[in-house]
Parts: C-alpha cells; structure tokens; sequence
C-alpha cells in the first residue's frame, strides 16, 4: 500500500505543511548558529562584541538612532557615528556620503578596527594602508597614554586600558592635517582629522569600545572622552550597515532565506495565506472525534482507597511519620494562608499574631497550639491520629 493512501489527502497535506516548517526551521537555527555576530557588533554579547557599550549609553541617557537602516545614508539629527571594525567593503560611494555628512553636518565620524574594511577608510582620509603599529603588552608592560593636543571637556583617564594582548597605533603622517591627541611610546594612538566644520576621529585598538574593555575604568574614561566630541546632532548612530545588519527593502533583492520570503514578499505572503484557508477548511470540514474507548484490559483499576490504605500501610511499616508530620503542617499553614489572605512566608509567630487580628484572641491561641503539635517531631501514629481530627473539627469551625 502506498504512502498516499494510507495517510490520505489531509494525512498528506499536515505531512507536507510540516515538513515545510522544519524545513524552515532548521535553515534559521543553522543560519543563527553557524554565523556569528561580526567583532563590535552592537548585537554581539561576546568578549568582542559591543553589545555592552551600546546599553551603556542607553543608561546614561544618550540617545541612540535606530541601527538598522535600509538604504546607506547617516540617519537624521545624528551628531556622532560609531563605525567600529566594518567586516564588509566600505565602497566609494558610501565614503563619500561619510565624507559628506561630516563636512556638511558638522558631525563626529570616529573609526575604530584593524581590518581591510577600516583600513580602506583610513586610506579614504589620506592615511596609509599599511598594518596598523603593534606595540606588545608583554614587552611594554603596564600602559598608560601620554596626552599630546587635549579632548575639549577632558575626563582625567584613570588606571591602565583594559587590551587584550596588543595595544594597535597609527603610522604617523605628517602631510595631513592631522592632530594626535594621544600617544603610547612615542606612537600616535588617538588621531583626529578636521574636514570643514566637522571631524573624523580614528582609534585604531578595537578593544577600547568591546564588551570586555569595558570592564577597564580608563578604557570607559576614554570612551566618554571620545563621546564628548558629538556634533551638532543630538543622537549617535552605531553603523551595523557595515557588519550586515540591514533593514530589509525587497524592492532591491535583500532577502535573506525562505523564513523572509515567506514573511516580506508578495509572493509568500499569498503562500501564508492559502495555507491559512486550507486549514480554516480542514478545522470547519472536519469532524469531531468520539470519545476515547480505553482498552479492555485498562478497564480493571484500583479504587482510590486502595491507593490510600496502601501509602497508610507503608508508613506505618517504614515507622517514618515525619513526612505525614510534615505534610499536615504544610497543608494547614497553606489553608490558614489561603482564606484569610497572608503572606505565603509568613512566619509561625506572624500568622497567630494576625489572626488575632483578624478573627479572635481564642481562634489565634488554637491556631499557635495545633502549629506547636505540628512543630513536634516525637508523636506517635496515635497521636498524629488525634491531632488531625482537632485539625479537621477547627477547620470545620473556622474555615
């Protein structure tokens, strides 16, 4: 017998419609699993990531724009951008428009990475393209930086940089029009470059802005030192365009997996929507199914009492009344606390003084007397026995 015919046309279809899911479902988790966020992502919770530095500024009141954006351009009332190690090709046209916002909007644009997509920026602003100055940890030992042309609003750095084995620093270039605010052993390690009203701000150590350095109180000094330096904008921007996060806009091929073209284009959204009318037929054509039929042999079952002389028998077997002790206790603090509204961690001495209260001198003295019996750990099976009826008939009169 085929497949088909065993299952049927909606045995079939339900088999279709989930394969389609897991389908789906797997590409995303593959997707998610398999590629990691790029270094200073402001996603990125890694020790490289500067997820932690963007809800830093969140804190303190910055106001941030939105990250993603579909088409490359600076948001608007933006005063400051944040393009920490680009991992895609920063083209020419997207220089320029950098280029052009500093200039034409008095902004701040601080670079910060080591990587062929940074150093392309570097080399846009008339810098060399050659492999950033390395200064070893190991060989230099503990590091401070040397301040040579100071921030306005300077905030004292204070400590050592929170770095994790290199500390990177600029060649010098001595034809631009550069300013070096910082050095470290004589080598350039905070570059500005004035262009028109606005500024280009290059720190080429990355972990300076990372999750990890932000632990450093210097590395956060110098953060804050960097910040002061915000344009006419009243937000700052953290360019994710440039580590791949984008606003998806369909209208120029930017999708990414079936999960998005299902969701964004006309297309899928058609697909979602047959399949919600064939299943809204399936739901209204169906029938109901009849009540379960247990099997002949599950109809023998033992009867509630049996269950509860059995657990009687075992106890008084073992000889351990401490868990009946225990159980009764409980059961009569959860009433006590049910009825009359108290806090479920009230203590024993709280909860007679509330009842007192609450309902009568007389009903908080019982109250205290069957919680002392209760607390007792040396009673008998008999006197168990005794204390759960005065329970009961209490519960009875007070509940």
């Amino acid at each position: 017998m085929r497949l088909g015919e065993r299952l049927g046309d909606r045995g079939l279809l339900i088999l279709v419609l989930l394969v389609l899911a897991l389908i789906v479902i797997a590409e995303r988790v593959i997707v998610t699993q398999l590629t990691p966020d790029p270094p200073l992502s402001s996603w990125s919770d890694d020790e490289n990531g500067a997820s932690a530095v963007y809800e830093w500024l969140d804190q303190l009141g910055y106001d941030l724009a939105e990250r993603r954006i579909a088409q490359f351009a600076v948001p608007e009332d933006v005063g400051l951008v944040l393009m920490l190690e680009p991992s895609t090709e920063v083209t020419s046209n997207e220089l320029a428009i950098l280029s052009d916002w500093v200039a034409r909007e008095d902004g701040v644009l601080i670079v910060s990475g080591a990587g062929f997509p940074a150093r392309t920026v570097y080399a846009h602003f008339g810098y060399p393209l050659s492999q950033p100055n390395i200064i070893e940890m190991a060989e230099m030992g503990p590091l401070s930086i040397n301040q040579e042309s100071p921030f306005l609003d300077w905030v004292d750095v204070q400590g050592e940089f929170a770095v994790n084995v290199t500390l990177e620093t600029f060649d010098w270039a001595p034809e631009l029009d550069q300013v070096v605010h910082t050095t470290i052993d004589g080598a350039p390690f905070i570059v500005s470059y004035s262009l028109e009203g606005g500024q280009v701000i290059f720190v080429p150590e990355t972990s300076v802005f990372s999750n990890q350095g932000l632990s450093g109180e210097a590395n956060r000094d110098l953060l804050l030192n960097l910040l002061a330096q915000q344009g006419a904008g009243s937000r700052i921007w953290f360019n994710e365009w440039h580590h791949g996060e984008r606003e998806l806009d369909f209208s120029n091929g930017q999708i990414s997996g079936p999960l998005d073209w299902l969701r964004f284009t006309t297309a899928g959204r058609a697909v979602l929507l047959v399949l919600v009318v064939v299943f809204a037929f399936m739901l209204l054509q169906g029938r109901h199914l009849g009540r379960p039929q247990p099997l002949p042999e599950s109809l023998t079952r033992r009867g509630p009492a049996e269950y509860v002389d059995a657990l009687a028998t075992l106890t008084r077997q073992t000889g351990d009344t401490e868990i009946v002790r225990e159980h009764a206790y409980a059961r009569f603090r959860r009433r006590l606390i049910k009825r009359y509204r108290l806090d479920p961690v009230i203590t024993d001495e709280k909860m007679v003084e509330r009842l007192g209260r609450i309902k009568s001198a007389e009903m908080a003295e019982q109250t205290a007397v069957i919680l002392r019996q209760l607390q007792r750990t040396d009673q008998t099976e008999l006197e168990l026995i005794d204390l759960q009826k005065q329970i009961d008939e209490f519960m009875e009169e007070n509940l």
